[in-house]
């Protein structure tokens, strides 16, 4: 359960940690989640926050209750913040590298025969248009091949929801496309 208590040596310390945890998870959970809006990431945030201030123990001690209690906040809420910054460079990294993929346009194209009324150039554009978690949900479809099911595991939600967002995802693309084309074609 605690696994970050292991890397403490001193009984004492370790119980200081542990009941440290037990009292203020709750206040802790609920401002990692107020950052992350995501359960699991939440406890994952609160299990490195402890891992880390394992090290700061004796500051930890030192600390009247009311600034022990800021302190622990603003520590979750530091790696939370960095956790997504985390998450979205790595979102922004694949979708850099499905972009330079010379067979993502052939990818796209295969489902619905959604791009098929719509030339390559117009594709990237409205794209890019689009906000992360839409592209996001794009990539990994037509672009990584990733089927639903897959989807669901890596977004950390059920397969019919990853259909619904695509499928609106899909809607806002073609509306985005067809203002590209009508923009064009306006004289």
């Amino acid at each position: 359960m605690l696994i970050f208590l292991a890397s403490i040596e001193q009984p004492d310390d370790r119980e200081f940690m542990e009941q440290l945890y037990l009292d203020h998870h709750p206040m802790m959970y609920r401002a990692a989640v107020r950052v992350l809006r995501h359960p699991q990431d939440a406890e994952d945030v609160i299990s490195d926050t402890f891992l880390s201030l394992c090290k700061k123990i004796p500051l930890l001690r030192s600390m009247d209750c009311n600034k022990l209690r800021a302190y622990l906040v603003i520590s979750i809420r530091n790696t939370a913040i960095n956790l997504l910054r985390r998450k979205s460079r790595q979102a922004e990294l694949l979708w850099a590298q499905a972009e330079e993929t010379p067979d993502a346009q052939a990818l796209w194209q295969q489902e619905d025969g959604l791009f098929d009324a719509f030339e390559d150039s117009d594709i990237a554009p409205a794209l890019r248009r689009l906000p992360l978690r839409d592209r996001q949900l794009i990539e990994m479809k037509y672009a990584l091949g990733l089927s639903d099911e897959e989807m669901a595991r890596q977004l950390e939600i059920k397969p019919v929801s990853v259909r619904v967002y695509l499928s609106r995802v899909r809607q806002k693309l073609r509306a985005l496309m067809e203002e590209r084309e009508r923009d064009h074609d306006a004289p």
